[in-house]
């Protein structure tokens, strides 16, 4: 009886999952039709998300760049925020039009003046680079403030580096460290491996060689020069130290990890494109 059930239940497992996947994607073509239509009446939510489905191949799409920028177009001449950056990270990075730092500048600028977290980073790194603008670090400065409030951590870690060094901003070193740490929080491997020297260190914080070895830890899968950091305080370091660092580092990362996944929808949902030339030195 036990058997014939079992195989009852499988055999029903087998036809519904193919429907499932029907009605999945029967409900995508609907979605896609209804953002269309709204779209093409120049509703520009709807075509500033259809421009996302373009870019990422959503609804059943093939991935198709030039319609993503024509859409893009439609809904930044109507002041949305995320398009304009979208926009102006496709003039950045040469997407679908061809590489224009200048009209970067325009179409970032305009998101920006929106309070727009990433537009504000990197139009600060257009003016820290002296990308499609004259270079001003003072600039620079300002619009990295103004994002590294939202809580951007690209933000936070540039600048973190402006203030270290004392480029457009009188050098403060504590002040460094307080961004960094931010940026860290957020699971920035960078300023991880940053806030790892500066605790190695002491520079604008106390000397902490287990903090330190907690966030090279952190860091090390990804910065270089993180694991060779960690060796190099572990030879100084007790056996107790060492195994206190390791459950400090467990403990960091799972506190990090959830706090990503809660602020997970923070930013606007049509962030489809990135500008590559974030700094990370």
């Amino acid at each position: 009886m036990r058997t014939t059930l079992i195989a009852a239940l499988v055999c029903i497992a087998n036809l519904l999952l193919p429907r499932s996947h029907a009605q999945y994607a029967e409900a995508a073509e609907k979605q896609l039709a209804f953002l269309r239509t709204q779209a093409e009446k120049g509703d520009a939510q709807a075509q500033s998300q259809l421009a996302d489905a373009y870019f990422a191949g959503r609804f059943g799409l093939a991935t198709n760049v030039a319609e993503a920028v024509n859409w893009l177009r439609k809904a930044a001449a109507q002041n949305v925020a995320a398009a304009q950056y979208n926009l102006g990270a496709c003039y950045a990075n040469g997407l679908g039009v061809t590489n224009d730092q200048v009209e970067a500048v325009r179409w970032i600028r305009k998101a920006a003046e929106q309070n727009h977290a990433a537009a504000q980073s990197n139009l600060g790194v257009c003016y820290h680079m002296g990308q499609g603008v004259e270079k001003d670090l003072t600039e620079a400065v300002k619009l990295y403030q103004k994002a590294a409030e939202q809580d951007f951590a690209g933000a936070q870690y540039n600048l973190a580096h402006l203030y270290m060094d004392g480029e457009g901003v009188e050098k403060n070193e504590a002040e460094a460290v307080k961004w960094l740490r931010k940026a860290a929080d957020q699971g920035d491997p960078n300023a991880q491996f940053k806030l790892g020297v500066c605790l190695a260190f002491g520079r604008g914080v106390p000397q902490d060689s287990v903090a330190a070895y907690v966030w090279a830890g952190l860091a090390a899968g990804s910065v270089e020069p993180a694991p060779r950091l960690r060796e190099q305080l572990a030879k100084e370091m007790t056996p107790e130290q060492i195994t206190a660092a390791y459950w400090r580092t467990k403990e960091l990362r799972a506190n990090i990890e959830a706090k990503l996944k809660i602020s997970g929808s923070k930013y606007i949902p049509s962030e489809s494109i990135l500008m590559k030339p974030d700094l990370k030195e």
